[in-house]
């Protein structure tokens, strides 16, 4: 079985076994952790330029034609950019990184960077938020590891939590600027709305055969 098969059938299990609390508490496999946090992913100089770039350009952001619900407001508020390989090509190279380390532990059959790289705001004037869902994407490839990465400090907004939910408990990990956030795409995740204040965000999605 395909290691990223199998880390769905453990999920889809680890209800029907008895476990420490605080297993399933933390969103831990017996022995390892499915959620990653990698400090420093990015330095204070190249989070502050990716901010700068959001800010002068960005759209709203569209939610895939497959959900549910027809009203994107619903879903998702927020404004977004993509960010373009060839002016940007150390970013890609980093995150890059970040994927096939922390694929060690998973590993997943992965290949490439799925789509670009996606610099998002949640802003207060709209009480940004993303409500939850799995960032499985489409085409012949699947998506197989999703990368979060702040880009500012959270102390500069209220609200904008980026909450899993495990076996039906929602868990949150502390959200450092510039440190890299990394779980499996099928995990559900959201980001709470934003209260107070703008967060920042960078998130990319690492794409493999099924």
């Amino acid at each position: 079985m395909d290691p990223f098969e199998r880390m769905q059938q453990q999920m889809r299990n680890v209800n029907s076994h008895t476990e420490d609390s605080k297993v399933k508490r933390e969103g831990l496999q017996p022995g390892e952790s499915i959620i990653m946090s990698v400090d420093n992913a990015l330095s204070p100089q190249q989070t502050a330029e990716l901010r700068s770039l959001v800010n002068q350009d960005s759209i709203q952001s569209i939610v895939s034609k497959k959900e549910e619900f027809t009203n994107n407001d619903e879903v998702r508020r927020s404004q977004v950019h993509w960010l373009a390989p060839d002016k940007h090509e150390h970013i890609y190279q980093t995150v890059l990184g970040i994927a096939e380390n922390s694929n060690k532990k998973y590993q997943f059959k992965i290949s490439a960077i799925d789509q670009r790289i996606q610099l998002a705001i949640y802003d207060e004037s709209v009480q940004g938020f993303y409500r939850w869902h799995m960032d499985w994407g489409g085409g012949a490839l699947q998506r197989k590891i999703s990368i979060s990465i702040p880009l500012n400090d959270p102390s500069e907004y209220e609200g904008g939590n980026l909450e899993f939910n495990i076996n039906g408990d929602s868990i949150s990990l502390p959200q450092k600027m510039g440190a890299a956030i990394v779980f499996p795409s099928f995990i559900l995740h959201r980001v709470t709305p934003v209260t107070k204040g703008r967060r920042y965000s960078l998130v990319a999605w690492i794409k493999g055969e099924f």
